[in-house]
């Protein structure tokens, strides 16, 4: 049988690969702490003894299903994103794959090195249409036999030109503990907050309507508590150039409902296919500017929405769920997690 150990994401400003792995590791010790408890609930003393010193004299039991990480320094960090190391399926492991989290556009570094030396399992994100081609050749050089997507257009395409693919869809998570439910509508003081990715058509619309943009760490996250209506649209609305028009729920939804801001845009089909609803009051662009203040006039009739998507998102936002489903059904393929 073979393992399955994740490898942390290297550190940088989109930490959303950081919080799939982090509940990865909160749901591995969820696991050893139960299987300390079975020992805990041994009959006789001497049987719980035996228990417990079996596990604690597994060196790797703590480690079970974690991998330690071995980007290159960051002078070579253009090589890694560039060239590959040479891979010999003879010396490649048989007893343990690695789930690494990826984008395509920087797959091999994602990935490096344990492409040379293990089975990858990618855990997906920004798979868009431009990077078809180079994903589907990444994967049948690295003989990718499983893998998990965040999106389910990248996922349909994918799974069209290599039929053979375990595949697993999942949503796009969030780390719930990090969003307060803030002030209540009434009590906030800022009208309205833009941030992230928006059409620049309507930044003019900030100062006129008392706006606030942007921040760093903590000022956002204040921002996120105080503010009354924010804008939330999918990044194919805004960039469709990127996108290729591709559309996919992203943490700036689950951001909006745990803090409980009013979000005017428009929601992915993603979001209200998985909550079964609208969370999100669909945007008036010709008369966007007066469309916010009525908002704001009338604010405390948003109340009972806003605490209503707090709620959902609560339940059904966070990553321990996405990464839950990931372990059941590796171990379903045959895989030891």
């Amino acid at each position: 049988m073979i393992s399955v150990s994740a490898v942390a994401p290297f550190y940088n400003e989109k930490d959303f690969k950081t919080q799939a792995y982090n509940a990865w590791i909160k749901l591995l010790n969820g696991k050893a702490a139960s299987e300390r408890e079975q020992c805990d609930a041994c009959i006789s003393n001497a049987e719980r003894e035996q228990a417990r010193a079996k596990l604690n004299d597994n060196p790797n039991h703590k480690k079970k299903g974690i991998a330690e990480a071995h980007y290159p320094w960051r002078c070579f960090h253009g090589l890694a994103y560039r060239w590959e190391l040479p891979s010999l399926e003879i010396f490649k492991s048989e007893k343990e794959a690695r789930l690494r989290f990826v984008e395509p556009v920087s797959i091999s570094f994602d990935t490096f090195p344990d492409y040379a030396r293990y089975e990858i399992i990618p855990l997906i994100w920004d798979c868009w249409p431009n990077c078809d081609d180079a994903l589907v050749k990444w994967f049948k050089k690295h003989e990718v036999r499983t893998c998990v997507f965040t999106c389910a257009e990248s996922f349909e395409r994918i799974k069209k030109r290599i039929p053979s693919l375990n595949m697993l869809l999942i949503t796009e998570g969030i780390e719930v503990e990090k969003y307060p439910e803030g002030l209540s509508l009434c009590e906030r003081e800022i009208p309205f907050f833009l941030y992230g990715r928006s059409p620049r058509i309507l930044w003019k619309y900030v100062k006129e309507l008392n706006g606030i943009v942007g921040g760093n760490d903590n000022e956002f996250h204040y921002r996120l508590q105080h503010a009354k209506v924010t804008l939330a649209l999918p990044q194919c609305d805004v960039y469709p150039e990127r996108t290729d028009g591709q559309e996919t729920l992203t943490q700036r939804f689950w951001e909006g409902m745990l803090s409980r801001m009013v979000m005017v845009g428009r929601a992915p089909r993603e979001l209200t296919d998985l909550i079964g609803y609208n969370p999100v009051i669909d945007i008036d662009y010709d008369h966007f500017a007066d469309q916010i203040r009525d908002i704001v006039a009338h604010i405390e009739d948003y109340q009972a929405m806003v605490d209503h998507n707090r709620e959902v998102a609560l339940r059904m936002a966070p990553w321990e769920i996405r990464m839950k489903q990931v372990m059941e059904w590796l171990k379903g393929l045959g895989y030891e997690v």
